[in-house]
């Protein structure tokens, strides 16, 4: 297999496994109990969306340089043939963390210290389903080199990307007041498939006389407000040679319109498919981690567009992946 096919293919497998763990399993249900392993479980959804906004935020911070680190790491996957073997490898410790989910969050042992090494258990397998998984995207050696030549820039990610979380959790509280708007716009959209909405703006509910949800603060996407401010910070002092001020400032209005329309669009796919198909379905995926994901990927996409308008970008640079790094590594 190519190594470009072989790579979209490992990604889409990691996504698939992500959005199905946070779908289909509720940590809050084992942080209640307690012990100090089970009460780590309240901090589980928040994983997955730190090494996600890392992961963003390291290439928003590396963009000038990715053009070389897409050639460094095309050459490592040609000459890793071994990666089938950690595929493999991947499989069985993700079949494990499935199981090992099942009894951590729907059969939890009565016994705290019995509890306690369950959700040790469950946090081994997840770190060896990563490790795995990354061993069959690329040798270690790849990931080795990463490390060490990009270790400033992976340390300023860091910071970017825990900040953009926590601007995340903070913007949360903008749903009480200006939820109005939000609800609005989706009475709109669901009207135009479904008849006889049903929305209690105050009480932030909406839905049909068959099915109908709360959107709270933590399920409203607001976060993702938060998200955009914070990464279209690091793009704008990233790239801020390639840019051109002040129309560049334009950028953080238009990705938090931007942002706050899909947000609009997730929820009303989300309620279609509880009202059509899967209430299941639609509750799981308000409390999944493809939210997070879809916000981080339509900010990177907000930003490679930016970079290919004249209107942001000086002429002399749009193809920014050409040219020698603004940050240092």
């Amino acid at each position: 297999m190519p190594p470009k096919s072989r790579s979209a293919a490992l990604l889409l497998i990691l996504v698939g496994e992500l959005s199905w763990l946070s779908v289909r399993f509720d940590a809050a249900s084992v942080g209640a109990h307690a012990g100090w392993t089970a009460r780590l479980m309240n901090y589980a959804p928040l994983v997955p969306r730190v090494a996600i906004a890392i992961a963003v935020a390291w290439l928003i911070l590396a963009g000038p340089r990715l053009k070389r680190l897409g050639h460094d790491f095309l050459n490592a996957c040609r000459r890793h043939t071994r990666w089938w073997q950690w595929l493999l490898c991947h499989l069985a410790a993700f079949g494990t963390l499935a199981f090992s989910s099942y009894m951590v969050f729907e059969r939890p042992s009565p016994h705290v210290s019995t509890r306690d090494l369950q959700v040790a258990l469950w946090w081994i397998l997840v770190i060896t389903s990563l490790v795995s998984w990354l061993a069959a995207v690329a040798p270690a050696g790849f990931w080795w080199s990463v490390i060490q030549t990009e270790r400033r820039t992976l340390f300023a990610a860091a910071i970017v990307g825990m900040a953009a979380c926590q601007a995340g959790q903070w913007a949360q509280a903008l749903w009480g007041p200006l939820s109005d708007p939000t609800l609005a716009l989706l009475e709109k959209i669901l009207g135009g498939v479904v008849d006889r909405v049903i929305s209690l703006r105050a009480a932030r509910v909406i839905g049909t006389q068959t099915f109908a949800v709360k959107i709270s603060p933590q399920c409203s996407g607001y976060e993702g407000l938060g998200l955009i401010c914070v990464l279209l910070g690091a793009f704008l002092t990233s790239f801020h040679r390639r840019l051109r001020f002040p129309q560049a400032w334009l950028l953080w209005p238009l990705g938090v319109l931007a942002i706050w329309l899909l947000n609009v669009a997730r929820i009303s796919a989300l309620v279609l498919l509880g009202i059509e198909y899967s209430p299941r379905l639609c509750v799981g995926g308000f409390h999944s981690q493809l939210g997070w994901l879809f916000f981080n990927v339509a900010a990177l996409g907000m930003m490679a567009t930016a970079l290919r308008l004249r209107f942001f970008a000086r002429p002399d640079r749009l193809n920014p992946m050409s040219r020698p790094n603004d940050v240092a590594g």
